[in-house]
């Protein structure tokens, strides 16, 4: 076996067990307050996680920071499965415009 065939062996390796392992997935909605400039934490299944940020991506990074100590902190109220890991997020986002059109 070739070295370039050995590295594609591990490789896939790799990509399978990452692909295999259980991930708990947890879901943050957002809303954005235009008065406020601002984007909230409207609703989220992780125990404490309330933030916000001025842009959707300032959000998501400041939830990302918290969620694992969050997720720590609450352990005593949260399904064992879920609070073992690894942990991803899904962010769902609502903004309601209502922008002027030229006749």
């Amino acid at each position: 076996m070739g070295f370039a065939h050995a590295l594609l062996s591990a490789r896939r390796s790799l990509i399978l067990a990452v692909t295999e392992a259980p991930m708990a997935l947890w879901t943050l909605h957002a809303a954005y307050d235009p008065e406020a400039r601002i984007w909230y934490t409207l609703d989220c299944d992780v125990p404490g996680l309330v933030t916000e940020g001025e842009t959707l991506e300032r959000l998501r990074d400041r939830a990302a920071a918290v969620m694992s100590e969050l997720i720590a902190d609450n352990a005593h109220s949260i399904d064992e499965d879920r609070r073992a890991g690894p942990h991803a997020f899904r962010l769902v986002a609502f903004h309601e415009s209502t922008i002027p059109v030229a006749a």
